[in-house]
């Protein structure tokens, strides 16, 4: 939890991190044309940058919820420790998913929103240019014999239709609300952890009481 003074300025409207398949640092607004430095997160921003490196040398998961009112300086605090993670000798690849008031509640619609900017995509591509960069993606990471259910549901996830010639599990979920969500995030996690599995990974999730349940 965040509290206090904020010393930082950024403005939100500028985080765009995480499209194009980038770190996720992203920048921050200038005041009066000049970058400022960001002063009295020190404590904070170490104690995060602690626990990256718990989980990249142990290795281990950790979940951080980083609260405050809005305009405390949540959204810097994170574009400053991205950017500290970026300088390690092993920067994780890192996830950002928005939240957004059109969305709000939406299942896993956050996470639809890190996976589109995993693979470069902005959600109005072709559907043929979807699909192909996202088996590319998950053919790098999970095991053969998983490749062909997890990209089907990861594709669900971000709006690509579910093809009956993908197999049972995918017929049986396209009849069945309850059974798709429990695959969508069977898919999440089996990529995730596929992912971690090579190296440190940093999800984002951007102004969560927007997200799901």
């Amino acid at each position: 939890a965040v509290g206090g003074e904020d010393h930082c300025q950024y403005d939100d409207r500028d985080q765009q991190e995480g499209r194009g398949g980038g770190s996720g640092v992203g920048d921050v607004r200038p005041l009066l044309g000049k970058k400022t430095p960001c002063t009295g997160r020190e404590l904070e921003l170490g104690m995060l940058d602690a626990l990256y490196r718990q989980c990249a040398e142990e290795p281990a998961a950790k979940a951080v919820i980083l609260k405050g009112a809005g305009g405390v300086g949540k959204s810097r605090v994170r574009v400053e420790l991205l950017r500290r993670i970026a300088q390690h000798e092993e920067p994780a690849r890192v996830w950002l998913g928005r939240g957004d008031v059109m969305n709000a509640g939406s299942p896993f619609a956050m996470l639809a929103q890190a996976i589109l900017a995993m693979l470069d995509l902005s959600g109005g591509e072709a559907e043929d240019v979807c699909r192909e960069r996202l088996a590319a993606r998950v053919a790098e990471r999970v095991p053969a014999e998983q490749q062909g259910r997890v990209a089907a549901f990861l594709g669900s996830m971000i709006g690509l239709p579910l093809r009956a010639e993908a197999g049972p599990e995918v017929c049986a979920a396209k009849e069945d609300a309850l059974l798709l969500g429990d695959q969508h995030r069977r898919a999440f996690e089996d990529f995730a952890r596929a992912e971690c599995s090579a190296g440190p990974v940093v999800l984002v999730l951007e102004d969560l009481h927007l997200g799901d349940l």
